[in-house]
C-alpha cells in the first residue's frame, strides 16, 4: 500500500475499525471491485494497520458503503454473497424473483421463513 505521509496526529486504531474495513474489502471483493489476490493483500495491510490513517489508506479508493440496491429491477434477482467469510439472511428481509447465493471459502445461510417477497411493478406500455 502507498506510505503516504500525513499531517494530523496519529489515532490508533481499535480492532473494531479494522473489522469494519475487513467487512468493506469483503464486500469489495463480492462486488468485483476487487482480485481475490488484492483482497488478501489489504486484508494483510488491514489487521497490521496500527492507525486510523493506515486504514483509510487500504480502503481510500473504494466507495464508502455498498451500493444500496441489492435487488435488481430488471430480473428480480438478490444476492447473497462470502468470500473468505460468511453471510446470513433471516429475519426480515426481501426476497426477489430469484436468489443467488454465492460463497468462496466460505459459506451462506438463508432462511426465507420471514422473508418478505419483493414485487416488481411491470413495465407500462404507451
Amino acid at each position: 500500500m502507498p506510505d503516504e505521509r500525513d499531517d494530523r496526529p496519529s489515532v490508533l486504531a481499535s480492532d473494531a475499525e479494522r473489522e469494519s474495513v475487513a467487512l468493506l474489502l469483503r464486500d469489495a471483493a463480492g462486488e468485483g471491485r476487487l482480485t481475490l489476490e488484492e483482497l488478501a493483500g489489504r486484508l494483510d495491510w488491514a489487521y497490521g494497520a496500527r492507525t486510523s490513517q493506515e486504514l483509510e489508506l487500504v480502503t481510500r479508493d473504494l466507495p464508502a458503503q455498498p451500493p444500496a440496491a441489492d435487488v435488481d429491477a430488471g430480473t428480480g434477482m438478490r444476492s447473497v454473497v462470502a468470500i473468505m467469510s460468511g453471510a446470513d439472511r433471516s429475519g426480515r428481509w426481501r426476497l426477489g424473483k430469484r436468489c443467488r447465493a454465492i460463497a468462496v471459502m466460505g459459506g451462506v445461510s438463508v432462511r426465507s421463513k420471514a422473508a418478505r417477497r419483493k414485487t416488481l411493478m411491470p413495465s407500462s406500455s404507451p
